[in-house]
């Protein structure tokens, strides 16, 4: 009996009088002890204890370790969120656990400090070629109400230039605006909450960038379409560029196009053939303008004449006549002629266009004779202006009986008449590649396009385009042409 009396005395923790510890002591967590730049709302967190029912905390901080003028909080929990902490103040804090049967003994005690001052992360010390409207970012600080920021282009923050701008402390970036080009900033930051204001962060220096990238057309251009394209290297932090173009290289005297802050190209009026402009362009915002250097460029002056090749022989009677495409144009014209200086040319205006990198024109019947030297020029028509005629160009035609080029007339188009598309027979099985042309009773090539031939079909070649009437359908192979009539009915 007296031995289970001894063990029971035992469980409870009791032995000889003496009364043994009924709470454990509280280990400490976090903050690590001497841990530096903590937040201002530290969470202090221990290990969690067992004991009675109403077990709680009692936390003491202390601004010295002899916790001579401690602050003293209760929680239930095993952890704490502190709030407006001093900015580079060191704490000392401490934990014991009590229930209705005792209190635990103090825990260790630990110390930390708050951290002093912020840390800027964007733009970098020293950094060049920053926006206008520069993103600066700075290392997260929990625990504070506001970020002040200040810019100034004097690193003692005393210029008419400074500015101060007070942000709310949950954010950890921001953009400025309306920086001014080219120049060096100074830059600074601290946080702040209702009871402290931190120290100035070190100050970061950056400079604004003074650069404006042009792109097309390159400077000192040739043969520039006159709906030509400008591209540029987009300018941020701005509200709009200007694109000026000019006649002479000082820009005194210009056309003036604007553009939206988000583009990087644009497309002025048509310019005019075979004239050397001068373009520059400027990126505004609200306090200052950035200009790009001045380039220069030349628009097409000619059409360059593709086939047949100057001096050619044996040119069919009703030759087709290439030069190559250009943007921005509405027509072209084309002239004919028996003598280099051109007398009684006949001339044929060309409005309807082909979509592919040339032009072509069929000479209508009964014009030529065989064995004649003839000369032929192209010039061209935009809305603005006309070019110079392009370089002419001689053709001797064929003898008659003689040619470079097979001329194969049984070809069969179906169906006939046609009001959608056809599709063309060949007498031979040929295979591969061709061009397929179809011209109007004027000579006109009304289709130009790259064709498929399948053992000598060509398919679904489409027509509705084409008004109603007679068309002459060619395709070109090799060495060979075959050619019909085509009749266009709805």
């Amino acid at each position: 009996m007296k031995k289970i009396y001894f063990s029971l005395l035992l469980t409870l923790g009791v032995f000889v009088g003496m009364a043994a510890p009924s709470i454990y002591t509280p280990e400490l967590v976090a903050p690590a002890n001497n841990q530096t730049g903590v937040p201002p709302n530290v969470t202090l967190d221990w290990t969690a204890v067992v004991g009675m029912p109403g077990l709680f905390y009692e936390i003491q901080l202390s601004s010295d370790g002899e916790f001579t003028a401690p602050e003293n909080f209760n929680t239930e929990l095993s952890r704490i969120d502190m709030s407006m902490l001093l900015f580079g103040e060191t704490y000392f804090w401490r934990v014991r656990a009590k229930d209705e049967s005792g209190t635990s003994e103090w825990s260790e005690v630990r110390d930390f400090t708050v951290l002093a001052q912020t840390t800027i992360l964007t733009p970098a010390n020293g950094a060049t070629k920053v926006n206008a409207n520069a993103e600066i970012k700075w290392n997260i600080i929990t625990g504070i109400d506001y970020i002040d920021y200040q810019l100034d282009t004097v690193a003692t923050f005393d210029s008419p230039e400074m500015r101060m701008t007070t942000i709310p402390g949950n954010l950890e970036k921001i953009n400025t605006s309306n920086l001014k080009f080219g120049l060096t900033y100074y830059l600074r930051i601290r946080g702040r909450h209702a009871a402290d204001t931190s120290s100035w962060s070190n100050v970061n220096s950056f400079t604004v960038t003074n650069i404006f990238e042009l792109r097309d057309p390159t400077n000192n251009a040739t043969n520039v379409v006159p709906d030509v394209e400008f591209r540029w290297k987009k300018v941020e932090g701005i509200n709009k560029y200007n694109i000026y173009v000019a006649l002479d290289p000082d820009i005194h005297s210009y056309d003036l196009f604007s553009a939206q802050k988000t583009d990087t190209k644009k497309k002025p009026d048509t310019l005019m053939f075979g004239t050397t402009y001068y373009w520059q362009m400027s990126a505004i915002h609200a306090t200052d303008t950035l200009f790009s250097p001045i380039w220069s460029f030349s628009t097409i002056a000619a059409v360059k004449n593709i086939d047949p090749a100057n001096n050619a022989t044996n040119v069919p009677l009703q030759p087709i006549l290439k030069w190559n495409s250009v943007s921005g144009v509405i027509g072209f014209t084309v002239q004919i002629a028996s003598n280099p200086e051109f007398d009684n040319p006949r001339t044929y205006p060309i409005h309807e266009l082909s979509n592919i990198s040339t032009q072509s024109f069929r000479v209508p019947a009964n014009i030529m004779d065989s064995a004649t030297v003839y000369y032929w020029r192209t010039n061209m028509i935009s809305n603005k202006d006309t070019s110079d005629w392009s370089p002419a160009w001689s053709f001797r035609t064929v003898s008659l009986g003689n040619s470079d080029v097979e001329y194969v007339r049984n070809v069969k188009i179906y169906p006939s008449p046609a009001s959608t598309s056809i599709n063309i027979q060949l007498p031979t099985g040929e295979n591969g590649k061709a061009e397929l042309m179809i011209f109007d009773l004027l000579g006109k090539a009304r289709i130009v396009s790259e064709v498929n031939i399948n053992r000598g079909l060509i398919r679904d070649i489409p027509v509705n385009n084409l008004g109603e009437g007679l068309y002459l359908v060619q395709v070109i192979k090799g060495g060979k042409s075959f050619s019909n009539r085509l009749i266009i009915s709805r």
